[in-house]
């Protein structure tokens, strides 16, 4: 198993796996997946994209700018 973890041009950071499939255990249910989008969509509006392939599972979570005390920010 090999983990990956990075920013991608300052706006997402991917979390990226390898995969290697065992025979007779089941898959997850996706629900730690779908609270983490559901997490995400209060604070941006910018989705948490997930991607998997034959090879590899990846999620983009993007970075969120925080506002420093009495400013505002806008755009996700």
């Amino acid at each position: 198993l090999r983990v990956d973890i990075y920013a991608e041009n300052g706006r997402s950071l991917i979390v990226r796996n390898t995969l290697r499939r065992k025979s007779g255990v089941p898959e997850g249910t996706g629900t730690g997946l779908e609270n983490i989008r559901q997490r995400y969509s209060y604070l941006s509006d910018r989705p948490v994209d997930v991607i998997e392939t034959r090879e590899h599972f990846l999620v983009a979570l993007p970075l969120i700018q925080l506002a420093a005390p009495g400013e505002t920010v806008t755009g996700g």
